[in-house]
């Protein structure tokens, strides 16, 4: 699943190998470990290789497990990628949602006054309005992490009026 040792031949086909092969395995926990191992070998060919996965891979498994090995990341350059998947209706919601987690990750410590981050609320704000409980949910734990004020008025309306939790079948 790794690369070889020294990492010099870690390249594009590699990331998108093991990427595949993570959506392919029946154990869960294995599935977050190998993706979870994708993030942190970070460096621009993983970078590249999990975006392009994240929002062109015919396979919708491929694609959550790139967006959640790009979680893993923590990479600025990761945010505007995570936006375009958040913002696509078209997507599945749990790829959306996976998305939403990533960019409150990144949106932690960024400076409220950017651009980027009103940028990111904007489309995060919008998500809260979605038929998915999953994406209400990470959506509302991504503006939490980014402290952002502006979502109180609609969270609370949706408190009133909406489950924002969802459960996990055990």
């Amino acid at each position: 699943f790794l690369p070889p040792a020294g990492g010099s031949d870690f390249t594009m086909a590699t990331v998108e190998t093991n990427a595949s092969t993570v959506a392919t395995v029946a154990n869960f926990q294995n599935r977050v470990l190998m993706s979870y191992s994708l993030g942190i070998l970070r460096g621009d060919r993983a970078f590249v290789g999990l975006k392009s996965m994240m929002r062109c891979h015919p396979n919708a498994e491929v694609r959550y497990w790139a967006a959640y090995g790009l979680t893993c990341m923590h990479d600025k350059r990761a945010a505007n990628e995570f936006e375009v998947v958040l913002g696509n209706e078209k997507e599945k919601a749990r790829i959306r949602a996976q998305a939403a987690e990533g960019l409150g990750y990144l949106l932690e410590f960024v400076d409220r006054r950017s651009r980027r981050y009103q940028s990111a609320v904007t489309r995060l704000r919008r998500a809260l309005r979605s038929r998915s409980p999953e994406l209400r949910f990470w959506s509302t734990f991504a503006l939490g992490k980014a402290r952002a004020r502006s979502a109180l008025p609609f969270l609370r309306h949706l408190a009133r009026t909406r489950v924002l939790l969802y459960l996990v079948d055990d």
